[in-house]
């Protein structure tokens, strides 16, 4: 009988030490997502504000913020691919000289 109480009673402990990892775990990861979220709303706040006053309009739809994204991102492909196709080209040239 003394070893069935000993063993409930270890049993409790490890369950209630288990449980208490397992709470400060869950902790943990809320804290870190509500976090994130508090930090991604700063930028999207910070990013409106920037807009408001360089007097550009706040894109409110999606299809809003998909067009406002390609006007902004298209320069930048355009400027990468020909850096990209330059690049390239010089290293092409590096390896295989043409002989006169």
């Amino acid at each position: 009988m003394e070893s069935f109480t000993q063993s409930s009673v270890i049993s409790t402990v490890i369950l209630l030490g288990g449980l208490l990892v397992a709470g400060f775990l869950i902790y943990q990861i809320v804290k870190s997502f509500i976090t994130l979220a508090a930090v991604v709303v700063t930028v999207l706040l910070l990013y409106a504000g920037y807009l408001y006053f360089t007097g550009q309009r706040v894109p409110f739809t999606r299809e809003e913020i998909e067009k406002h994204g390609e006007e902004k991102i298209a320069p930048l492909k355009d400027e990468g691919g020909r850096m990209m196709e330059k690049y390239l080209r010089e290293k092409a040239a590096e390896k295989n000289p043409i002989k006169k």
